[in-house]
């Protein structure tokens, strides 16, 4: 009993802190859409692991049935809804502003202007808005894809947002 008391405190801090990690870091950048169903596999995870804690050991195969969910369903669920958007967020992105600053830098090389993300969680999160210090009141849109990256599309503005 004292060692079922232990695991449930563990994968309940567990799913707290992972919980905590991905409003903080994840959600603000991430469509409504897409949080409800990385919500809707956390209750998943929960009740296969409550189901596990009371399936007693004497059905082993019905047991390493639910135990093999619960793995599977958890290393999914952490690998799409945590790991990939965390990649996209703060490791693709930072990559793809370095090569429009470049492109820019190379292009417009006696302007100045700022590169923002799109605020919208409707929209790409490669959509960069690129504002030039002498049109203040134009912003242009990047979608910097996975094929501008590589090379196979070039880079250019995808049309101008005039906020007024």
């Amino acid at each position: 009993m004292k060692v079922k008391v232990v695991i449930i405190t563990l994968f309940f801090a567990t799913m707290f802190f992972l919980l905590k990690f991905y409003h903080e870091k994840i959600i603000p950048h991430t469509h409504y859409f897409e949080v409800s169903i990385a919500y809707f596999t956390v209750v998943i995870i929960v009740l296969l692991f409550i189901i596990t804690l009371f399936i007693s050991k004497e059905h082993k195969v019905l047991l390493s049935i639910f135990i093999s969910l619960f793995l599977i369903v958890l290393i999914s669920g952490v690998s799409f809804w945590g790991v990939r958007p965390y990649n996209i967020i703060y490791e693709e992105v930072p990559e793809r502003i370095e090569l429009l600053e470049s492109y820019l830098m190379n292009t417009y090389p006696d302007r100045t202007w700022e590169i923002k993300r799109s605020e919208s969680t409707f929209e790409s999160h490669y959509l960069l808005l690129v504002t030039f210090d002498d049109e203040p009141e134009t912003t242009y849109r990047y979608l910097m894809s996975d094929d501008v990256v590589k090379g196979e599309n070039e880079l250019k503005d995808s049309g101008k947002i005039h906020p007024n």
